[in-house]
C-alpha cells in the first residue's frame, strides 16, 4: 500500500514539473535587474519573464587572451576542425564556434557559469551543462528553442543583439530563418557583464558584428531531464 502511495506521489511530482515546463506568459516583458540577488531572481522566474541582469561579476577574458594562453589549440566544432588561433588572424574576417562545451572546460569558464546557475536553480536541479561561443566578424546564429528549465547567456566580451520570441508566436515564425522573425522579437542589447535568463519554450538567436565571447548555462530538474530525454 505504501509503495502505491509513493509511486502516485512521484508521478504527480513529475507531472507538475513537466506541466510547469510548458507554461509561458502571454504578456511577458523583459525585466531589468540591477544585480544578481537570488531572492529577487526566484520571484521573477515564476512569472516566466526574460530577465536581464546587470553588474554580474566580470570574467577577465578576451578572444586575444584565450588564443595567447592556448597556442596550437585545435577546436572541434560539430563536424569541423579549426585552429583557435584563426580567431586572432587578421586574414580571417569571419568565423564562429557555437556552444562549444570542450573549449568551455579547457579555458576554465565552466566553474564561473556553474556559480551563476546556483542563483536560479531549485533543489531538484540536474543535468547542468556549460558552453562557450566565440564569434568573429558578422554572425547571426540559427534560431533555437529553450527546452530546459534554466537557460542563461553571459556576455563576456563585445556587443551583440539577442532576439527573444515568446512561444505565443511559434506559428508566426514557423520555418522562417532568424533574419525574418525580428518583428516578433524582444531585442536585448548585449554588453560585457550582462546576464540574460531565457524562459522555457522561448525562441532566441544572436546577431553580432564584432568579436564576442558568450558563456551559456543550461540545467533541468530530474523530472524534466527524463522528459526531455524521452521526447
Amino acid at each position: 500500500m505504501w509503495l502505491i502511495f509513493i509511486l502516485v506521489g512521484i508521478s504527480l511530482l513529475f507531472a507538475k514539473y513537466i506541466r510547469d515546463l510548458h507554461k509561458f506568459n502571454l504578456n511577458a516583458t523583459v525585466r531589468q535587474l540591477q544585480d544578481l540577488n537570488k531572492v529577487v531572481v526566484k520571484q521573477h522566474l515564476g512569472n516566466r519573464d526574460p530577465l536581464v541582469i546587470h553588474n554580474v561579476p566580470p570574467v577577465e577574458e578576451t578572444i586575444e587572451s584565450i588564443v595567447s594562453k592556448n597556442p596550437g589549440y585545435i577546436l572541434k566544432d560539430a563536424d569541423k576542425v579549426l585552429l583557435l588561433s584563426s580567431f586572432s588572424d587578421k586574414n580571417v574576417p569571419q568565423m564562429t564556434t557555437y556552444k562549444n562545451s570542450e573549449l568551455c572546460k579547457h579555458i576554465n569558464l565552466r566553474e564561473s557559469l556553474l556559480g551563476l546557475g546556483t542563483h536560479f536553480e531549485g533543489s531538484l536541479a540536474c543535468n547542468r551543462k556549460t558552453y562557450v561561443s566565440l564569434m568573429k566578424g558578422a554572425n547571426i546564429t540559427e534560431r533555437s528553442v529553450n527546452t530546459h528549465d534554466i537557460l542563461l547567456i553571459h556576455q563576456i566580451q563585445g556587443h551583440a543583439s539577442l532576439y527573444l520570441v515568446n512561444p505565443k508566436h511559434k506559428d508566426d515564425i514557423k520555418e522562417k530563418p532568424s533574419s525574418q522573425i525580428k518583428k516578433w522579437s524582444h531585442k536585448i542589447n548585449l554588453e560585457p557583464n550582462l546576464l540574460v535568463s531565457i524562459p522555457p519554450n522561448w525562441h532566441y538567436f544572436t546577431e553580432s558584428s564584432e568579436d564576442i565571447i558568450q558563456g551559456v548555462y543550461e540545467s533541468d530538474t530530474y523530472p524534466t531531464w527524463l522528459y526531455n530525454s524521452l521526447r
